[in-house]
């Protein structure tokens, strides 16, 4: 699971799709790995080549979005209609193999991307994520210590 997660992770990271142009005060904004081209050591060589991977995975992502939605408009018309289940437990399952094959050609372009780079600079890569990791928990925590309720006040009622 970990593992997994790293994966979505770099390859998120990895992506040009930029998440949030205006991100809140709070939240650290979100950089690709091509916005620390020169604190990594990239090559304009491997730019091309990641950029190229990267655009050819979210072309390829965006088709099978449209898939996606597509089984997922069928399945809800089917619960609503009352087919039978074994109908719908079929058609749930063409979208869960529509998303495992998505995060394997993630984890694949993910890869490809990392054989891309020497190790020194894969190693730069994830220290700036794992920075950028504990960032984004602060803020998160920061964000969520002032929604907290202000705790009860225990003591006398004065009237």
């Amino acid at each position: 699971m970990k593992a997994s997660v790293l994966a979505l992770f770099l390859v998120l990271g990895f992506a040009s799709v930029s998440f949030a142009q205006q991100p809140a005060a709070d939240q650290p904004v979100v950089k690709t790995i091509f916005d620390y081209q020169k604190e990594i050591g990239l090559t304009d060589k491997q730019v091309t080549d990641m950029k190229k991977l990267t655009t050819d995975l979210q072309t390829t992502l965006n088709g099978k979005a449209k898939d996606l939605m597509a089984l997922r408009n069928d399945l809800g018309e089917m619960i609503r209609s009352k087919q039978d289940i074994a109908a719908i437990k079929k058609q749930m399952q063409k979208i869960a193999n529509l998303q495992v094959d998505n995060s394997c050609l993630d984890i694949q372009a993910s890869r490809s991307i990392e054989a891309i780079m020497k190790q020194e600079q894969l190693n730069k890569w994830k220290e700036i994520q794992k920075k950028f990791m504990e960032e984004l928990q602060a803020a998160q925590a920061q964000a969520q210590a002032a929604q907290a309720p202000a705790a009860p006040v225990v003591g006398e009622v004065k009237k």
